[in-house]
């Protein structure tokens, strides 16, 4: 009976080998596609491939590290949260449940606390750089990779900011996200392999899907000044 218990416990950790990269590929594909079909359906002016490639490419490096963090929470909480009928499965789906829904509201109060308060007091010089989605050059109507370097970073201690955030309050309440988790996944309990299929690739494509969309809304330059820079290359 102990590995059967068990099993449900090594199959929320990455899936091996060539199926375990179809997997994450798929779900690469999948926010990919998101993104793009949003850039097609925000108001004009459309960004140019440069401005949303900067962009998206945040999202994406910030989602990996919010992946790789979630595996390893997951088998943190079920180690020190062990309540009868569940496994780390159910802590994987809490991860990204969570960070996809009240985890965007977090991030965005954190992006606006350091990006207005913490920044302008560190850096006063160059606090203009670390503005998301702006990407101006001085000299250049290309995008200045120095800022989008520094963007980049900031967002990422965001991502980590927001999911220490969403762990505390995962292991606060436990017990209610554990129930929550249960009654979501109680169709699925029958079978290990269809549980692994609906946390692991259903959960996350749908939920990071939402995700990515509404964190573009707030990553993204708004000002059509910006999204212009890239549109004229230079006639020289």
């Amino acid at each position: 009976e102990e590995p059967a218990e068990r099993l449900p416990h090594r199959g929320c950790q990455l899936i091996p080998g060539v199926v375990g990269i179809m997997v994450q590929g798929l779900l690469f594909v999948c926010v990919c596609l998101t993104l793009i079909y949003k850039r097609s359906r925000d108001p004009p002016p459309m960004r140019p491939w440069s401005v949303f490639l900067l962009d998206s490419s945040k999202q994406l490096v910030g989602g990996a590290f919010i992946h790789l963090m979630n595996l390893a929470f997951a088998e943190e909480l079920q180690e020190h949260f062990l309540v009868e009928g569940t496994d780390a499965c159910n802590w994987y789906w809490i991860n990204i449940v969570v960070d996809c829904t009240l985890g965007v509201g977090v991030a965005y109060f954190y992006l606006q606390v350091i990006v207005t308060g913490v920044v302008p007091h560190l850096c006063p010089l160059n606090a203009h750089e670390y503005q998301t989605g702006d990407y101006r050059s001085e000299h250049s109507t290309r995008p200045d990779m120095s800022r989008y370097r520094k963007q980049i970073g900031l967002w990422l201690v965001v991502v980590f900011c927001m999911k220490v955030t969403m762990v505390a309050l995962m292991a606060a309440f436990a017990t209610m996200w554990l129930s929550l988790s249960s009654l979501a996944l109680a169709p699925v309990e029958g079978s290990s392999t269809v549980k692994l299929v609906t946390v692991m690739i259903v959960t996350p494509t749908v939920f990071n899907a939402i995700q990515f969309w509404l964190q573009d809304n707030f990553l993204r330059k708004e000002h059509a000044d910006e999204i212009q820079m890239t549109a004229a290359e230079p006639k020289e």
